[in-house]
Formats: C-alpha cells, sequence, structure tokens
C-alpha cells in the first residue's frame, strides 16, 4: 500500500492478538541434495561468460524483456524486463525452453504457450497464452572446475569439503529464516482473519492502480510501448478477480498491523529511520537530512514508515504467541 488511508474509506475492529497459540512444523532439513544445487548454482555464478551472436542453445545464460497476452490484453503480474536466466527444459513455464532454442540475440518472437495449472496468473492458469520475447543478450559459459581451487576463489572456504561445510551452514540459516517467516506471516493471517475490516471501493481501485503503477507500467514505458497499451494493461488490472484480491489483501493487512503498532506504540524513532536511510546516504554520496527530505517530497517516506512499522508489528506478534512443536511449548 503507497498511500495513508482517509479513515473515512475504512473501518477496523481490530482482534484480540494476544494469547496466540500456533502449532509450527519443523525447521526444514538442510540434505545433501540441498548443498549439492546450491554448490552447481555458485558454479553458474562464478562461470566465464562469453557474449556470443549465434543461435541459443541449451545451458546458455539469456538476458530477456517478456510479458504474457491474451488476444489484446496484456496479462496482469506477466511482465518481466532484464530477466537473466539459464536456458534448460525447467524455465519459466513448459515448451518456453524449446522455442527460444535457435532464437538470436536482438530477436523479438511471439511464442504460443499453454500456462501450468498452478500458474501464478491465477485466471490464464492451464489457458494457452501468447508471450511476446524479446533475447536481449546471449552469453556462452565456461564452468570453473569443481575442486579446492573453486572452493579458494570462491573466499568462503580453502578446500572444497570445507566449501560445501560453509554452504550447509548458510542454507541452515535461510532455512531458519524461512520458518520464521512462515510463521510470522501464519500468525498475521490470523490476526486479519479474525479482524473486521471494510474497505471502500475508491480505496481498493486505488490500491489496484498503485500497484499497478510500481510494478509494471514504468516497465512498459521502458519497452516503448503506446499509452494505448499501456492503458489496456491498467485496464487488465482493474478487471483482474486476482488483482483485487491480492490488493484487499494487502490494504487489510496494512490497517491491522497499523492498528497493532499504534496502539503497541512501535512507531519508528528517528535514530532507527536514520539506520534505514544511511545506506542511501552512503550510496548517492547525500547527508541524511537531503535523502529524508527527497523521500518526503516525492511521497516515497510514509511508505517506507508503514513497511518498518508493519515489520515491527509482525515481528511483536512472533514475539508474543506460543509456539508448539509436537504438542510441547517451544523457546525461539
Amino acid at each position: 500500500m503507497s498511500q495513508q488511508m482517509p479513515q473515512a474509506d475504512f473501518s477496523l475492529v481490530l482482534a484480540d492478538y494476544f494469547e496466540l497459540v500456533l502449532d509450527v512444523p519443523p525447521v526444514q532439513a538442510v540434505t545433501q541434495e540441498l548443498v549439492l544445487s546450491r554448490l552447481v548454482d555458485l558454479q553458474y555464478r562464478m562461470a566465464e561468460a562469453r557474449p556470443v551472436k549465434r543461435p541459443v542453445r541449451q545451458q546458455d545464460r539469456v538476458l530477456l524483456d517478456l510479458y504474457a497476452f491474451a488476444g489484446d490484453l496484456p496479462i496482469p503480474g506477466s511482465l518481466q524486463t532484464d530477466l537473466r536466466t539459464l536456458v534448460r527444459d525447467d524455465m519459466l513455464v513448459p515448451d518456453f525452453c524449446r522455442q527460444l532454442l535457435g532464437m538470436l540475440p536482438g530477436q523479438k518472437k511471439d511464442m504460443q504457450l499453454t500456462l501450468p495449472a498452478d500458474s501464478e496468473l491465477g485466471t490464464y492458469a492451464g489457458q494457452p497464452v501468447s508471450f511476446r520475447v524479446h533475447l536481449k543478450q546471449l552469453e556462452e559459459l565456461r564452468l570453473p572446475e569443481l575442486d579446492d581451487r573453486f572452493a579458494q576463489r570462491t573466499g568462503l572456504a580453502r578446500t572444497l569439503p570445507e566449501l560445501l561445510n560453509v554452504l550447509a551452514q548458510e542454507l541452515h540459516q535461510e532455512c531458519l529464516a524461512e520458518w520464521r517467516k512462515f510463521i510470522t506471516s501464519t500468525l498475521v493471517e490470523a490476526v486479519v482473519a479474525s479482524s473486521q475490516v471494510e474497505l471502500a471501493e475508491s480505496l481498493i481501485a486505488a490500491e489496484i492502480e498503485n500497484a499497478w503503477r510500481s510494478s509494471e507500467a514504468e516497465g512498459y514505458r521502458q519497452l516503448g510501448l503506446s499509452e494505448t497499451f499501456l492503458n489496456k494493461s491498467l485496464s487488465a488490472w482493474q478487471n483482474s478477480p486476482e488483482q483485487r484480491q491480492a490488493a484487499v489483501a494487502r490494504l487489510r493487512t496494512t490497517l491491522v498491523l497499523h492498528a497493532i503498532a499504534t496502539q503497541e506504540q512501535l512507531g519508528l524513532s528517528p535514530d532507527e529511520l536514520a539506520v534505514v536511510l544511511a545506506p542511501l546516504s552512503e550510496r548517492f554520496a547525500q547527508p541524511l537530512a537531503a535523502i529524508y527530505h527527497e523521500l518526503a517530497a516525492s511521497g516515497g517516506l510514509e511508505p517506507l514508515q508503514l513497511q518498518l512499522e508493519a515489520e515491527k508489528a509482525s515481528a511483536f506478534l512472533f514475539e508474543h504467541a506460543t509456539l508448539v512443536f509436537e504438542g510441547e511449548p517451544i523457546t525461539v
């Protein structure tokens, strides 16, 4: 949600968020398969890449712009710009790889594909659609040998066995973080579902348009598409049941977390905001005050504050919930 909402645009009765009890799953185990998969990912990231002017082959790396459309309407949520990915059979959607093979750098192509039944594109899942693809760059990769020298090049270890151990530890920390994220989101969803939130239609419409502007409008402009096309894209978003559902969920969640933060006095202190803005200050070589005023003038400060406030409220729910594993309360 990108703007503060007038009180008249919604009503909220906050559910009780204390004494939440949640049965939690175990943390995902780090298997040898996961470690080896991470090792291969690292191998590809450290590969020697050479731009080439030839047809696409398996295991090349490509840079793509693409979006999907049905009829003459772009499908909401399908735009991807500067997508850098490996060419392999399981990329994106079924049959995409086969139709990408043989394309030349700079070439544009329309692909007729059927989306999988579990596609994130909702209404169009399981249906035939068109993908407009621009192959912007093609790279041939030379993979390094997986040996002690490779381990040393990563800067993480001296030997390959040591590197595998480091990767296993990293994966364990990531699994812990994902476990905590899952539990936190489940707790938030429970409080949101139990709260009574009424939203004005104008508020939902504004949220859908804000989401479109932040995720796809500028991308389509960068592709050189016309205002007529952009209007069709916005119309598709406005008429999408999935985008409406997502907008309502975002609004409800933001309002509930804001109410919790207000009630528990979890607002951001100037020092906390300074810590968040410090990387921007360093990146743009500007004093904190200048970054602050620029964000305020552009309308970016308030969404940032709402996001950070929501994170604090979510953490509050996690810290005050009773987590149960195999019938016994646990301490995290």
